[in-house]
């Protein structure tokens, strides 16, 4: 098992059982967030963005949606990501306090590869199915507002059976709507 994935999938666990003392009869609302967010994929760090919402579906059990966009520079390529990614999973905490979530994701993984030559550019894009583990936390810093923490491994293949997998991890803002005690 690669390194990195041991490693998220430990912290995902942990970050679980930080947050097992939640009550059962709290339910979490829906959340907006938006982050900075660095990728680490096919070797290739990439710098962006991440938007996303969690919403409550039963008991702990969440929705997420999440959308990135990524760009970076290897070997004299540009290379630029995107995803959106829809799936289950777990909020653990207490409304307006401290969530800490895992969740497993699946959905478009857009790639687009490129190379400035005079004038003229070349690139190639590829559309691809993509699944996504992860978790992370959220701090509330006031109000309806919280800090996000999250880290996220990307799996999938290209088109000659090789793979563009890597970790995501961000940090941002969290909106959350509804009442907050």
């Amino acid at each position: 098992m690669d390194r990195h994935l041991r490693r998220g999938l430990l912290a995902c666990l942990g970050l679980a059982l930080l947050g097992g003392s939640a009550r059962a009869a709290d339910r979490l609302g829906t959340d907006l967030f938006a982050a900075y967010s660095l990728a680490r994929i096919d070797r290739v760090s990439r710098h962006g963005g991440q938007a996303g919402i969690g919403f409550a579906l039963t008991g702990r059990l969440t929705g997420f949606v999440d959308l990135s966009a990524h760009r970076g520079e290897g070997a004299g390529l540009d290379r630029s990501d995107l995803t959106l990614m829809a799936g289950p999973g777990l909020r653990l905490g207490r409304p307006g306090g401290t969530v800490v979530f895992v969740r497993a994701l699946a959905g478009l993984v857009r790639e687009r590869t490129s190379i400035g030559v005079l004038d003229v550019e070349i690139a190639e894009s590829a559309n691809r199915l993509g699944v996504m583990g992860g978790g992370g936390v959220e701090f509330r810093i006031g109000g309806r507002w919280a800090a996000l923490l999250a880290g996220d491994y990307l799996w999938n293949n290209d088109r000659e059976g090789g793979q563009k997998s890597g970790f995501r991890a961000c940090a941002g803002l969290v909106h959350r709507l509804g009442a907050v005690r």
